[in-house]
């Protein structure tokens, strides 16, 4: 993905994959923190 301590290769074949893989895994996180903070409200 894009952004400080992504830790991905700088290889030209893998970035799209990887970036799309970081955008899903990201997504997924935000889902599970919001559910988290309306659960506690």
């Amino acid at each position: 993905g894009i952004g400080p301590g992504g830790g991905e290769p700088l290889s030209a074949t893998g970035a799209g994959r990887l970036s799309r893989l970081g955008r899903s895994f990201i997504a997924r996180r935000i889902v599970a923190l919001h559910r988290a903070a309306v659960r506690a409200v």
